[in-house]
C-alpha cells in the first residue's frame, strides 16, 4: 500500500458573514490540523458567505483522503470567523 499526495477541493457555507481575513483563516486552519491528517499544503479563498480550502494531503487510497477530509472540515465549520 503506497502513499500518495492528492488535492481535494471544499466549500464551507458561513451565513452571514459579508468578509473574511484568507490569512487569520489559513493560520487557524494549520493550527487546528493535526499530524495524522497529513496535510502538506492548505490554501484558502475566502468570499461572502463561504470559504473555498484546498487541501494537500498524503492518503494511502481515497477512502482515506475523503475521511481525512471530512475530519478537517468539521474542525473548519468550528472555528471562529475572521472578519477583514
Amino acid at each position: 500500500m503506497g502513499l500518495n499526495m492528492d488535492m481535494l477541493t471544499f466549500t464551507v457555507e458561513l451565513d452571514g458573514i459579508t468578509a473574511l481575513n484568507e490569512v487569520a483563516l489559513l493560520d487557524a486552519i494549520w493550527v487546528h490540523t493535526r499530524p495524522a491528517d497529513r496535510v502538506e499544503h492548505i490554501r484558502v479563498r475566502a468570499g461572502p458567505s463561504r470559504i473555498s480550502v484546498a487541501l494537500f494531503l498524503i492518503a494511502t487510497d481515497a477512502h482515506d483522503m475523503n475521511e481525512l477530509t471530512d475530519r478537517i472540515r468539521q474542525r473548519i465549520k468550528q472555528l471562529p470567523t475572521f472578519p477583514n
